[in-house]
């Protein structure tokens, strides 16, 4: 059995009402908090208004978008001129980023540019961030778990990364998942489905991460399309499951080309991450699978068992039923075409050479230029 090492948030508190226990679970030093949420909507469903009785609130941020470097520094800002102890970010995917990034810079010094993969000087994170707390509002990215945040600047969009980036707690709360729109409750779903598929056919897959990201797949295609559809508990506890164990899985495992993509597109277009990867998984999947050999499409087959919920005769017809049921999915949620998102051809290129970041080097097999450009003709 190959060797792994395992990081992951130290307490994980998964439960519907999970976030009334908030006032316990604080960190006992946590004196004045800094409170991380969305633009508006944590105001418009009263979540805000509940954190503000819950919380010692030194000072509310807001993150309003998917967070830039400036973003990140105004928030800090925030936070020191209120003479913050702990942070509490309670919102989607781009809240926790910005949260978990403010946190290691509050703490640390320099700019947070120099922080970031590729784009800074390469500086790392050597001082324990704030305490933090993540408590997710949408199912996707799993951030609440991970030891890393994508932030976008003039031109890139990367990450700052260090296993003391994970937040101290993982507050999961399915609850917080109610009301989400149609739309965004179906990018984040694919979102985190594809962290549970590409960590499953990583190259630095373990035999830790495989089982969760196999329980994931199923809660995920349990669950995803009845989460977009209607108001149902067991559907927001399934997608809340899968993007929880998503986070786990590509924090220890890595992810693939999928992710590779999003990154040059989130960047280059307005679009976000969600999309960026539900327009690209089954098409990425189907060309890996043609560039790889036996051992791929075995490890493809169980992942098709888990996402139907089904046994098939044979390897060869539980490949094709899980690339249809990915395509499907891809319908049936009404994921716009690359060239709905304002796409064209001749910036294929570009968007493939960017590609070629960290999450790439995990991809199951190399893909030639000739292959990413035929993965993004294919979404196009």
């Amino acid at each position: 059995m190959p060797a792994f090492e395992i990081y992951t948030a130290p307490r994980i508190v998964f439960g519907a009402g999970a976030l009334g226990k908030l006032p316990d679970l604080l960190p006992p030093t946590a004196a004045r908090v800094l409170l991380v949420v969305g633009a508006r909507s944590a105001e418009r469903s009263g979540l805000l208004a509940r954190l503000e009785r819950l919380l010692p609130v030194g000072a509310v941020a807001r993150c309003e978008r998917e967070p830039h470097v400036d973003d990140v520094d105004r928030v800090v800002e925030q936070g020191r001129a209120a003479g913050c102890d702990a942070v509490v970010a309670v919102g989607g995917g781009a809240v926790l980023d910005c949260g978990k990034a403010a946190s290691g810079m509050l703490t640390n010094e320099g700019s947070l540019v120099d922080y970031l993969e590729g784009v800074g000087r390469g500086l790392q994170i050597n001082r324990p961030p704030l305490p933090m707390v993540a408590a997710p509002t949408t199912a996707g990215t799993g951030s609440e778990v991970t030891k890393n945040a994508v932030i976008s600047g003039p031109g890139f969009k990367k990450s700052v990364r260090s296993p003391l980036l994970i937040p101290r707690l993982a507050l999961v709360d399915p609850e917080l998942l109610r009301g989400l729109p149609a739309a965004v409750a179906a990018s984040c779903g694919m979102d985190a489905l594809t962290q549970l598929v590409e960590a499953y056919l990583s190259k630095n897959a373990s035999a830790f991460t495989d089982g969760l990201a196999l329980q994931g797949i199923a809660a995920a295609g349990a669950s995803l399309l009845e989460a977009c559809r209607g108001d149902s508990d067991d559907a927001r506890e399934g997608m809340a499951l899968a993007s929880l164990l998503g986070g786990v899985c590509l924090a220890n495992a890595g992810l693939g080309a999928v992710h590779g993509f999003a990154s040059p597109l989130g960047a280059l277009f307005p679009v976000s991450h969600g999309v960026a990867c539900a327009a690209l998984l089954p098409q990425v999947v189907r060309a890996n699978l043609e560039a790889g050999g036996a051992a791929l499409r075995r490890r493809f087959a169980r992942v098709a068992e888990a996402l139907t919920g089904e046994r098939f005769a044979d390897e060869q017809e539980a490949v094709a039923r899980g690339l249809e049921r990915l395509e499907a999915l891809q319908r049936e949620l009404g994921i716009p075409r690359l060239s709905a998102l304002g796409i064209t051809e001749d910036r294929l290129p570009e968007i493939a050479r960017g590609s070629r970041g960290s999450s790439m080097r995990y991809n199951p097999v190399e893909l030639s230029d000739e292959q990413l450009l035929g993965i993004l003709r294919a979404a196009l």
